[in-house]
């Protein structure tokens, strides 16, 4: 199930897919596919998805009180988060490079 993101659309990220919400129902089927390119992947992703949930939970508090009050393991938390979002999931449609990953090449 892929969740739209109007508010990630408006700025700009693209797929706009809301990964606090997206879910697959073929995760389990296809572990041992993504465990032949690396063993981790599956650790990997849920470490991911474990990250971009506490940067949302942290959002919260940042909303509230301001980016100051949180401590420097929170901030790096934020910073995490950011560099997964805009630097993995992000992806430009127009670009050559971006279009399309290979596995291989996502997983490093």
């Amino acid at each position: 199930f892929w969740g739209l993101d109007k508010k990630l659309a408006q700025r700009k990220h693209f797929p706009s897919l809301n990964w606090n919400i997206s879910f697959s129902k073929y995760i389990r089927s296809l572990e041992a596919y993504f465990d032949q390119y690396d063993s981790e992947y599956s650790f990997l992703q849920q470490k991911m998805k474990e990250v971009l949930q506490m940067e949302d939970d942290l959002q919260e508090i940042v909303q509230l009180v301001g980016r100051d009050s949180l401590s420097e393991d929170q901030k790096c938390t934020l910073e995490t988060a950011r560099i997964i979002r805009e630097d993995f999931l992000q992806q430009n449609g127009f670009s050559e490079y971006d279009f399309m990953c290979p596995l291989v090449k996502t997983i490093g």
